[in-house]
């Protein structure tokens, strides 16, 4: 006979803003050889496994599961139901009595869970309903109910996976029941729907790849309305923009250990908890709109052979557009991560110190030590190793000198307007970048200051998943304003939207190679409107030991 034992010991779990990360550091005490009856104990090999479970930001709770080990939050009715997000994966617990696991672990009577979500038509809410902890089918009923009650519930029974398909926008109640004894479930909320109507303004919808900072929200308060910090118990406002909309900052204690998940905070993402107070501030009569307030980050393209060559110029014919305009009298606003403002390729081509701007408002990733200024300049987008310096490199591209230093921009007479929006990492919020749009459109902003000169055009190289309401509507003011807004469409190769370049009235900015075809990497689809070429030289070289170019 061969004697196994074998051990698996959870060392720790901890739990990061993006996502619930289960972080494992366990021990396994290895089964040695040995057999027959051998009374020597095999000698114990010890190995260190470690690793990370990420699970979808959109994964929430039922806030009165049976876990007896912790409180909870009634969802007993609809006037408890609980908010979840769309899209949600929501795993629950039901039971039509109480009791005890054989005879050890008790559990609680819950007959039923209310949840509340906005949906869209053709969206699903799919019930799967696991065993019964006592044995035997799980009896579960799932029903869909419009809040105002204007149309009958839809009822699911059946044995199996229930599925309720939303007849029409809306908000809901969602009603889990159980008739069967103590039995968990996963409800899946909000398959089904197009892309493009998900991103509207009547739900919250949050790609799962959209990066927003946590704690923080921009919203819209209806003009009749007005708005005051006094109208928020419990939270504060951090500042704002125009007449009726601010970036909105949580209370840290709410993104801790909010009311309605006091008992499960620690484990509880931060992320999701921001969801579901943005999803709380929608319900309020005041509001007109509240979203995350979504990261934009700068966009890379993968180096060429051609590095430096500038051979793009005469595929797009631009010698010959200069015998027509080098752009001079153009006012180009470069929103991006700032510029090197004694750079020699630059010089003369930057508009005077007063009509530029920093707006990058975050302490922990401005680089600069401060918030929002007036200088512009790039300090470098990271803490440790090289950084990018884009924003050098698209004013570069822009309207570098023709000055026999570096390389020539494609407009070499129009002036670059610097306004910087994103630090570290390359990444910015919308919250900044509102800002920075209307102060180049020269439009009342967080700054009180205005240029003395509107940009004729405003280019942003970034973006990032996630529509926002508010970004939308600055870049609507921006072009009622007659600025040409151009950004980049994105280099995920997909079709999803990518924002700011989705928004109607943007031209949208795909990619393609020296062959005149699709980059492999640049995203496509109905929202682009024009392709440049890609994979460019930079046309900034940095004066750094190894000769760098950004």
């Amino acid at each position: 006979m061969t004697h196994l034992r074998c051990g698996i010991y959870m060392r720790s779990l901890s739990f990061t803003g993006k996502a619930f990360m289960l972080t494992l550091a366990t021990t396994l005490t290895a089964c040695g050889g040995g057999g027959g009856d051998s009374g020597d104990t095999p000698a114990a090999v010890t190995y260190t496994l470690s690793g990370s479970i990420s699970i979808p930001s959109f994964t929430q709770v039922d806030s009165d599961s049976s876990d007896v080990s912790v409180g909870t939050t009634s969802n007993n009715s609809e006037s408890e139901a609980q908010i979840i997000s769309n899209p949600a994966i929501v795993g629950g617990y039901v039971s039509d009595s109480s009791g005890a696991y054989d005879g050890e672990h008790s559990y609680r009577r819950d007959l039923v869970d209310y949840y509340r979500v906005k949906l869209l038509a053709s969206q699903t809410v799919k019930l799967n309903a696991e065993a019964s902890a006592k044995g035997g089918v799980s009896t579960q009923r799932l029903t869909l109910s419009r809040v105002d009650g204007a149309t009958d519930p839809l009822v699911a029974t059946n044995i199996g996976v229930k599925t309720l398909t939303v007849p029409a926008d809306g908000d809901f109640y969602i009603k889990v029941e159980g008739f069967s004894g103590p039995s968990s479930y996963i409800l899946v909320v909000g398959e089904a729907a197009s892309s493009s109507a998900l991103n509207n303004y009547s739900a919250l919808s949050i790609p799962a790849q959209a990066e927003f900072a946590p704690g923080e929200a921009i919203i819209r308060y209806k003009a009749a309305k007005g708005y005051s910090a006094q109208a928020l118990p419990g939270y504060f406002l951090e500042r704002f923009g125009d007449a009726n909309t601010g970036l909105f900052r949580f209370d840290d204690a709410q993104i801790v250990q909010g009311p309605a998940l006091k008992s499960l905070a620690q484990k509880v993402d931060e992320r999701q908890r921001t969801i579901e107070l943005i999803e709380a501030l929608r319900q309020r009569p005041d509001i007109e709109f509240a979203e995350p307030n979504y990261i934009r980050k700068a966009l890379e393209t993968p180096s060429d052979p051609l590095y430096g060559l500038q051979w793009h110029y005469p595929l797009i014919s631009l010698p010959s557009a200069w015998d027509v305009t080098h752009g001079s009298g153009v006012v180009v606003a470069v929103l991006d991560t700032g510029v090197l403002l004694t750079h020699p390729d630059l010089s003369g081509r930057l508009v005077s110190a007063n009509d530029d701007f920093d707006f990058v408002s975050s302490l922990s990733s401005s680089l600069d030590g401060d918030g929002i200024d007036s200088d512009p300049t790039d300090p470098g987008d990271s803490v440790f190793g090289s950084s990018s310096f884009h924003g050098a490199h698209v004013a570069g591209t822009v309207a570098a000198a023709s000055n026999s230093i570096g390389g020539v921009g494609v407009a070499f007479e129009a002036k670059v307007m610097p306004i910087r929006v994103l630090g570290q990492g390359g990444s910015g919020s919308d919250a900044d970048l509102v800002q920075a749009i209307r102060f180049a459109a020269g439009l009342s902003n967080a700054s009180g200051t205005f240029p003395s000169r509107r940009a004729d055009i405003i280019n942003m190289s970034l973006g990032g998943a996630g529509f926002s309401t508010a970004l939308g509507v600055a870049v609507q003011d921006a072009l009622n304003a007659g600025v040409i807004v151009v950004a980049a469409a994105g280099n995920e190769n997909t079709s999803s939207p990518f924002y700011p370049a989705a928004y109607p009235g943007v031209i949208s900015v795909s990619a393609v190679g020296s062959d005149g075809l699709k980059a492999p990497y640049s995203n496509y689809g109905s929202a682009v409107d024009v392709a440049a070429l890609a994979e460019t030289s930079s046309l900034i070289w940095m004066e750094t030991a190894n000769k760098t170019a950004c």
